[in-house]
Parts: C-alpha cells; structure tokens; sequence
C-alpha cells in the first residue's frame, strides 16, 4: 500500500513587532468575547482571509491578540441618512419604501379602475 506524501503547510506570515512581550495569544472564547458574530462566521471569514488565521498550539485555537484588535480597528463604520461624511450607507429601510410603493399603486389601480 502506497502512501501519498503529505503536502507541506503554508507557513504563518511573519510577525513583526517592536516589543516581543507584544505577542499575546487570545483563545476561542475571549475572540468570541470580543467579536460578536459566531465563531462559525470567524471561522468562514478566516477562510475568505477577512479574518486573522487562527494558530494551533497543542490541540489549542489561538489568535494573536493584535492581530485581532486591528481587526476590530478596520470595520468600516455604519453610515446613516444625511451623513456627510463620505460613508455609504446600506438601504436598511427598503421594506418601508416597498410598502408605500405598493400602497400607491393600489390607490392608481383603485382610481383608474
């Protein structure tokens, strides 16, 4: 029986820091403590690479902590209605401009009937 040769990990990027007393590793539960989405979403978003690759330590999950607080520091803030600050803002409110488009056009179809 022929046994296939295991391809090699693609190594961590390097950390650089200033101070190595700086490498603070976080596990499962401060991430989730931290971020407030499921730790399936942190796990998808890793994989999409939109979230820091976990490290294994034993049959541990860590993060650098500075790896994810500049996580934290790059979401893009939420932007609302008659911001000028140059952030988009989503159209949240659709459901309210659908219900007075359709209330319009049962008056039009009302009126012209």
């Amino acid at each position: 029986m022929k046994h296939k040769a295991k391809s090699p990990k693609p190594s961590p990027p390097p950390v650089e820091l200033s101070d190595p007393k700086d490498l603070v590793l976080i596990g499962k539960q401060e991430v989730l403590a931290r971020v407030p989405v499921t730790f399936t979403s942190i796990w998808r978003m890793a994989q999409d690479g939109r979230f820091p690759r976990a490290r294994v330590i034993g049959n541990r999950v860590c993060w650098y902590k500075h790896e994810v607080d500049a996580w934290l520091a790059a979401v893009p803030l939420r932007g609302y209605l008659n911001d000028d600050d140059g952030v988009k803002h989503p159209d949240t409110f659709q459901h309210v401009r659908r219900r007075k488009e359709r209330a319009k056009a049962k008056t039009r179809d009302k009126s012209g009937a």
